[in-house]
């Protein structure tokens, strides 16, 4: 059967190779390369405080000590220095540099001020869930509200818009109960390549025909009643992504459930992706096997005749996978790098085969040297910027290199944290030290804001 895809997926390619190569005309005449070298360039929509600001906050966040007692070192100062002056200092610090607001009127005036930098929209609520966190149904219901408002939001503002829509991340295991997740991904992991597509289609059905889940073999009878709840609440979300018309951007979480995750988003990608890649995975480049989920997804959209997308990253769960899985995460940092850009490069070529706006992915790295390769690529190939291709960041971190893009005209996204200081204290405090070599990473941003901010201050040339 999946020799039969293959086959498929090669014919689908020469089919649209065509139509691709007459994107050459996208290209502008005056296309410039983005420069990642002139801060002074790069950092022209950011005040000095704010420079100030971010240069201490990604150098306090490189310290080991410091992140690995985030948490602690936090709610100590909520004790120390009471709620309120608490807040207000985490407000105008690291609160501040990560997290756009709480507030609805926040994001959106989060992402205006991303539109007037040429950035676009990507929300990340902190919802998610671990073992032993508690996933009563009642949660998940409510985790499903927020969603569904935040979707509301993003796709009222100006910053949303047909060829660039606003983006909304979510995580499954704030819409799954994560032993509904960890049963599935048994299952899955014990079958084969046709079984899987076949196990995808039923749970599509679930979601959009309400079919009865008895026939998913080695499901307990109550868990089973616990996933079609999940399927409805996927529906709901899915739906409302369309009506909204943002994209619905699936992360991946722990390599223990992480089959599931992408299970259930492949079955929303059937409902939703006829037409276009409203609903996009996301493959994880610190996992070995991250070429092998990226073609199997492709594939498998290949085989439901839809549309594909997926947000390419390195990975936020290292430290912990390190613990529970380390035969599946790659070996070094250089050989995740070499992997990312491996399973990169394979995206990429697909994309530019692809007809524009039926294939879109995602390049969301804060590596320069990887960024590079990419643009260098797109260069050589049919267009630099091409509609089926967008660059990622975390918002607070890498304007070194989102805003050279944007300058340059290449779509750019800002994955941008959204929630109450409690919710997200924890949210930021894991995320510090899961991408702790990302933080390191950031000393090129570091230097380049420092030679701004004395520039600024002592020459103001």
């Amino acid at each position: 059967m999946l020799s039969k895809l293959k086959l498929c997926n090669q014919i689908c390619k020469v089919q649209v190779f065509l139509p691709a190569c007459l994107n050459a005309g996208l290209t502008s005449s005056n296309d410039v390369a983005p420069n990642f070298d002139n801060s002074q360039q790069a950092f022209k929509s950011k005040s000095t405080f704010e420079l100030i600001r971010a240069c201490s906050i990604l150098a306090l966040c490189s310290k080991d000590i410091l992140v690995d007692n985030a948490l602690k070192l936090m709610r100590a100062g909520e004790i120390f220095l009471g709620k309120i002056i608490f807040t207000r200092l985490m407000e105008k610090t690291f609160y501040g540099q990560f997290v756009a607001g709480e507030t609805g009127p926040a994001v959106v005036k989060a992402a205006e001020k991303l539109k007037i930098q040429g950035l676009n929209l990507m929300v990340a609520p902190a919802l998610e869930s671990d073992l032993g966190e508690g996933t009563a149904s009642g949660l998940l219901d409510k985790n499903l509200t927020e969603y569904l408002q935040l979707a509301d939001l993003t796709s009222k503002g100006s910053f949303n818009g047909p060829t660039t829509p606003a983006c909304l991340q979510m995580k499954m295991t704030a819409l799954v109960p994560i032993d509904v997740l960890i049963q599935l991904t048994n299952i899955l992991n014990d079958s084969t390549g046709e079984k899987k597509l076949q196990i995808i289609s039923l749970l599509s059905k679930c979601m959009e025909d309400m079919v009865s889940l008895t026939n998913l073999k080695g499901l307990p009878e109550e868990l089973q009643e616990e996933l079609q709840s999940a399927c409805q609440r996927l529906k709901l979300l899915g739906s409302k992504g369309k009506e909204a018309k943002i994209r619905i951007m699936v992360d991946m979480e722990w390599t223990y459930v992480n089959p599931a995750c992408s299970a259930l988003a492949l079955a929303m990608m059937k409902i939703y992706n006829r037409n276009t890649p409203a609903i996009c995975s996301t493959v994880q480049c610190y996992l070995k096997g991250a070429l092998d989920t990226l073609e199997f997804e492709r594939l498998a959209a290949s085989q439901f005749g839809v549309c594909y997308g997926a947000k390419l990253v390195r990975g936020a769960y290292l430290e912990k996978e390190k613990q529970v899985a380390p035969h599946l995460v790659c070996n070094s940092y250089d050989d995740t790098s070499k992997n990312y850009e491996r399973v990169m490069m394979n995206a990429l070529k697909t994309a530019l085969q692809s007809q524009p706006g039926a294939h879109f992915i995602f390049v969301a790295t804060h590596n320069e040297a990887v960024i590079k390769t990419a643009i260098n690529f797109l260069r050589q190939q049919f267009t630099s910027k091409h509609p089926n291709v967008g660059f990622a960041q975390i918002y607070g971190m890498a304007e070194n290199i989102s805003l050279p893009l944007a300058q340059a005209n290449y779509l750019v996204y800002k994955s941008v944290a959204f929630g109450s200081l409690n919710q997200v204290i924890p949210y930021l405090a894991r995320r510090a030290a899961e991408n702790r070599a990302i933080m390191k990473g950031a000393r090129r941003e570091r230097e380049l804001m420092m030679s701004e901010i004395k520039r600024r201050l002592f020459y103001k040339i």
